[in-house]
């Protein structure tokens, strides 16, 4: 069975949480580093959710056109 694009998606965000993963001491605030990583990890899953759902707007679009170059209905 072909990975969906949702599927590609779940796939690519656990990775991003498995990379930038690490162990806190919850009774202690996390330190720069720990701070920068978590920046990181929220800019990188934010850019695959803006990517995942402007390819699914370009598909829908992409259907819509041709669907009105067919038959005429939108």
């Amino acid at each position: 069975m072909e990975e969906t694009q949702y599927d590609k998606l779940k796939k690519r965000i656990l990775e991003i949480i498995e990379n930038f993963s690490f162990t806190v001491n919850v009774l202690e605030p996390p330190n720069e580093k720990q701070e920068d990583m978590i920046r990181a990890m929220i800019v990188l899953c934010h850019a695959e959710f803006e990517d995942y759902l402007e390819n699914l707007a370009q598909n829908l679009l992409s259907v819509g056109e041709e669907r009105w170059k067919t038959e005429r209905v939108a």
